[in-house]
């Protein structure tokens, strides 16, 4: 059908332009890019498989790198084990010269200057060998994992853990080849004197122990005679007196003290007295009404009365009495009786019950006392104690009187003088023992060495923050050791070399604990000795030699595993790097060929659109004719 509407023959040619620039399209963009897929949908599962191969290869060119750096980590550790290796190798051959004894003691300690300076080093290594930060020698690393896969726990460990290499860890601390043997530990502990321990402190711990004495409100108290005492209250209430002694001890590390209070005796100073017990009468003396002496007979009973016998006539009277001593009848009324009723013979005096009968307390000018009194013995001595308030007790020295008519007795207790016999004062503070802990915070120590000379205030801490005591600019410092005795021993360390001497020595410890201030004076007292550690030393270097050689050949089989690992890494990815360029590098050669053909076609495409396009002029031709 022929018509000019729809000119079917170039829809069919651009239709084939169109699918052959695409095909051209394609070809130049892998030409250009070099890449066979450049978009997932040029091959979805190829796109997929490349990208998967990808990161492999990129996981295995970082787990390279990795095992670079684990090996240069390696290296750094045994490059340094290979130095440390040349001092302990140095020190093992100084060691053998200076035991040998065509050496003098003063040959021998500058062998010994060397050796401590070669540990010195060694030490240093030891803290300061690092890789990106981290120590590699002593042993704060621990094992430290690389990455050496793709994939997940796909390590290899380099280890660098404990122990260390530190002089300790290698048993070289304080080696000394020449010397006397003796063992010696560190210590920062004195045995000193405390003053001020505060009883009322919180930081002091005060105990008790009355010797089975019950007491409440138990304190210590001391005597105006000087002697302690622990002052109470008893099960009845009543004041308690028990003599007593201390023990006291104050801890300069914690501040803190404790106190413990023992009774010396379970018998209280003062007793308290419940009974004036009844006496036989003797050596009694009568008077009459104005204490004029007068001759009588007997002094009688009758109907609870006393009555004074003279012949045949009775006199009622009253009996003054004492605990001891003399007893005396008094006439109290003079009209005379000539008869009574049963009259008795008074022989015993009674028993007074001083819980019924209250005794009335007069000071030395016969004044009524004003404070609360109370009747006391002290072995067979009457007391009378006073309490003036506030727990202040004081005690005189007394006469007990008691007068009776023969009823209901009265009781009179008066101080013999105006001086107490005994006041008692609160002891807030005490002495003691001092354990001190050796803090240049809390103390001053003053050293005086064997020529005289002495360094004040000499306490100071080192880079670890222990004690040190520097003593001069000639570079000589000190520590204190203790032997296996438990006796102390001053350690100096002299010069660069640091040579250890050793000195006897003497010491006094004082700690004020009101101010937690301790005050050490410490003198040497002998001739300096070298003691000698170990007693194997050529042993022990090389057992630290041993040590070393074990960590440097375990970091060798190390290293050779990680140049293991990265041979295997490199091959892989190359491996990995060839398939992946099979399924997304473009093959040039085929996609020449394709854009060649595509632009061919493209050509023809265009020349056929060209001709396709006149068809309709058939039909003109048709109404034309």
């Amino acid at each position: 059908m022929a018509g000019i509407i729809t000119n079917v023959n170039t829809l069919v040619v651009q239709n084939t332009a169109l699918k052959n620039s695409s095909v051209l399209q394609q070809s130049i963009e892998r030409l250009s890019s070099g890449m066979r897929i450049n978009s997932a949908k040029d091959d979805a599962a190829g796109q997929a498989i490349a990208n998967r191969m990808g990161s492999q290869i990129k996981g295995l060119l970082q787990a390279q790198r990795n095992a670079s750096d684990g090996r240069s980590m390696a290296e750094t550790a045994e490059g340094a084990l290979s130095e440390i290796n040349q001092r302990l190798q140095r020190i093992r051959e100084l060691s053998v010269q200076s035991l040998s004894e065509t050496y003098t003691l003063e040959d021998a300690d500058s062998i010994q200057a060397e050796i401590n300076v070669n540990l010195k080093e060694i030490a240093r290594l030891n803290s300061q060998t690092t890789f990106n930060g981290k120590n590699v020698l002593d042993g704060s690393a621990g094992n430290v994992p690389i990455q050496v896969g793709v994939n997940d726990n796909e390590t290899l460990g380099v280890f660098l853990g404990k122990p260390g290499f530190s002089v300790d860890e290698l048993g070289l601390t304080d080696l000394v080849i020449r010397g006397i043997s003796g063992k010696v530990t560190p210590t920062d502990q004195l045995l000193g004197s405390a003053s001020n321990i505060s009883l009322s402190s919180g930081s002091t711990s005060v105990s008790f122990n009355t010797a089975g004495v019950a007491l409440t409100s138990a304190k210590l108290v001391r005597s105006s005679s000087g002697i302690l005492f622990i002052q109470g209250t008893d099960a009845q209430g009543k004041n308690t007196y028990l003599t007593a002694n201390y023990g006291a001890t104050y801890n300069t590390a914690t501040d803190s003290a404790s106190v413990s209070v023992s009774a010396v005796t379970s018998s209280p100073l003062y007793s308290d007295i419940s009974t004036l017990p009844s006496r036989t009468v003797s050596g009694l003396s009568f008077v009459d009404d104005s204490n004029a002496a007068m001759s009588a007979d007997a002094l009688v009973s009758s109907n609870g009365k006393y009555y004074i016998q003279q012949g045949t006539d009775y006199y009622e009277a009253e009996l003054n009495w004492g605990p001891t001593g003399a007893m005396q009848a008094k006439v109290t009324d003079p009209t005379a009786l000539t008869t009574l009723t049963s009259p008795v013979n008074v022989t015993t005096t009674p028993a007074v019950d001083l819980t019924t009968v209250t005794p009335s307390f007069l000071d030395s000018s016969g004044n009524a006392v004003s404070g609360a009194a109370r009747l006391v013995k002290n072995g067979s001595s009457y007391f009378m104690e006073v309490d003036n308030g506030g727990g202040d007790f004081r005690y005189y020295a007394a006469s007990v009187a008691v007068t009776s008519d023969g009823g209901t007795p009265a009781v009179t207790v008066q101080a013999n003088t105006a001086t107490a016999q005994n006041t008692f004062t609160d002891v807030s503070t005490v002495g003691g023992t001092s354990y001190v802990t050796i803090d240049p915070a809390k103390m001053q120590l003053n050293y005086t060495d064997n020529d005289g000379k002495t360094f004040a205030n000499v306490l100071d801490s080192d880079a670890d923050g222990n004690y040190v005591m520097n003593l001069g600019a000639d570079g000589k410092s000190a520590t204190l050791v203790q032997q296996s005795d438990g006796s102390l021993l001053i350690k100096t360390l002299n010069g660069s070399g640091e040579i250890q001497i050793y000195y006897p020595n003497s010491y006094t410890a004082s700690t004020d604990a009101a101010t937690g201030w301790t005050t050490i004076n410490l003198r040497e007292t002998g001739d300096g000795i070298r003691l000698r550690n170990p007693e194997d030393p050529l042993a022990t270097l090389d057992a630290a030699i041993a040590r070393v050689d074990q960590r440097r050949s375990l970091l060798g089989a190390t290293m050779n595993r990680l140049e293991s690992v990265q041979n295997v890494q490199t091959a892989t990815s190359t491996a990995l790097s060839a398939s992946r360029s099979r399924i997304e590098d473009a093959d040039y050669a085929e996609e020449v060929s394709k854009m060649s053909r595509s632009q061919i076609v493209q050509q023809a495409g265009n020349s056929v659109l060209a001709k396709s396009n006149h068809l309709p002029d058939a039909v003109l031709s048709l109404l034309q004719g």
